[in-house]
């Protein structure tokens, strides 16, 4: 995932979620958890945030976060 764009992995999202998850036929009923593990959000972490909300747009899926304890979940929402 570090090589690719939110898009990209939005992608890979919406097609689980529409398609199911790997040839299971099993499809998810939500995008997450998405986190942060520290105080700052990670490049990493944004991307995966990023994702998560153009898969939400495409597909209406509930978004799952983790934060850790006093996080400022503005700058979670900022983010989606």
């Amino acid at each position: 995932m570090d090589r690719q764009t939110p898009d990209q992995v939005a992608e890979e999202i919406i097609a689980e979620l529409r398609q199911g998850v790997c040839t299971t036929g099993i499809k998810p009923g939500l995008a997450g958890e998405i986190g942060s593990n520290s105080q700052w959000v990670a490049a990493n972490e944004e991307r995966s945030f990023r994702a998560a909300a153009h898969a939400h747009l495409a597909t209406g899926v509930t978004i799952t976060i983790r934060a850790v304890l006093f996080a400022d979940f503005r700058r979670y929402s900022a983010l989606i």
